[in-house]
């Protein structure tokens, strides 16, 4: 892993997140947190998405996210 994810790994271990969503999951793999792509997140955890009101489009499209009248 390069120094930012060295930094991110030790910061999450140190607070005991409980997980570390990343483009980059073989930086993680030797963490005890357990680390995800945005899309398995995502599919393992729907009410995160209804909740955000985020919204998938596609593999090739950006993730959208409405927040309180933000796109």
């Amino acid at each position: 892993p390069d120094f930012e994810d060295g930094c991110i790994r030790a910061i999450a271990e140190r607070d005991m997140v409980d997980c570390i969503i990343t483009r980059d999951e073989r930086a993680f793999v030797r963490s005890r947190v357990k680390s995800f792509s945005a899309s398995a997140f995502l599919d393992l955890f729907p009410v995160a998405r209804d909740a955000g009101k985020l919204q998938r489009t596609g593999a090739d499209e950006a993730v959208e996210y409405d927040d309180a009248g933000r796109d």
